[in-house]
């Protein structure tokens, strides 16, 4: 498959949320549960690449539950796409929407992941933003669409031309200490963090944690967000995230509830045989 790196919208969905579960997880185990689903709370997951190959039926079951969908390569389901489902509506138009499924009902939300290097979240983005070389210049743009921007995997970067990811060196390290003075959270668990050969990147969720702490050591308040990173397989979509607040759905609310911590994480990861087969099936 030809390798691109093209700027592409991303499909949040939000799930409403019942009963309470949590499990412990180990990376040579399949994820046995999404994260779970509590009673005034909405299982969110705002980071994953899942295309639009699979069928419509089971991705509005997936968005009932929660989804996130975003891409950096081509074959990318959309939030139009999505709006465009049986059940589906849209509550701000082009940037959140309602989808109803088997009596339950979901919410997908428009959002874009910039590289190259250093990804950064554009959540509630109105327009398709380009990829920037600097990505502070990235964070300044969202920012004038009114848009929220997060520091997706802060130590796993992606150089021009590598068809995989590797750990931030010293010098793009100070790059990170710059854009936490200014996304407005930081991801700091990636179920998709594992230690393969040659994705030795195992440690970037520790390295992201003690980056939030230094943070807020500086004046900063995060509370750092969990996503699955999901690479082209649906079930691997919500194994992590976070709960935010179910009375608070609108595109203000999400994005005061992410600035203000208002969220509680969710972590467990993906098995790495899970994490090699949707590299494979994406590339």
């Amino acid at each position: 498959m030809i390798w691109t790196r093209r700027v592409v919208i991303r499909l949040t969905a939000l799930a409403c949320a019942s009963a309470l579960g949590y499990g412990a997880h180990y990376p040579f185990e399949n994820f046995s549960r999404n994260v779970p689903q509590v009673d005034g709370k909405v299982p969110t997951d705002l980071h994953t690449h899942v295309g639009r190959n699979h069928n419509e039926d089971r991705i509005a079951e997936k968005l009932s539950q929660g989804l996130a969908e975003d891409n950096l390569h081509s074959g990318v389901l959309s939030v139009d796409d999505v709006a465009n489902y049986h059940g589906a509506q849209w509550i701000d138009r082009g940037l959140l929407g309602r989808i109803e499924y088997n009596g339950r009902t979901g919410y997908f939300a428009k959002a874009q992941e910039i590289g190259p290097k250093h990804h950064i979240l554009a959540l509630f983005c109105p327009k398709r933003l380009d990829d920037y070389e600097d990505p502070r210049r990235a964070v300044e743009e969202i920012k004038k669409q009114g848009g929220l921007a997060i520091l997706n995997h802060p130590y796993i970067v992606k150089p021009n031309g590598s068809p995989l990811p590797r750990m931030a060196n010293a010098q793009e390290e100070k790059v990170l200490y710059d854009l936490c003075q200014m996304v407005d959270e930081i991801e700091v668990f990636n179920a998709s963090a594992l230690s393969l050969t040659p994705l030795a990147i195992g440690e970037a969720n520790l390295l992201a944690q003690e980056l939030l702490r230094k943070a807020n050591q500086n004046g900063r308040s995060f509370k750092g967000v969990a996503v699955s990173d999901a690479h082209h397989l649906l079930r691997e979509v919500l194994a992590a995230g976070i709960l935010l607040e179910k009375n608070n759905l609108s595109v203000e609310g999400i994005k005061e509830s992410i600035k203000s911590g208002n969220f509680s994480r969710y972590e467990q990861h993906i098995s790495r045989a899970e994490l090699l087969g949707g590299y494979l099936l994406t590339r």
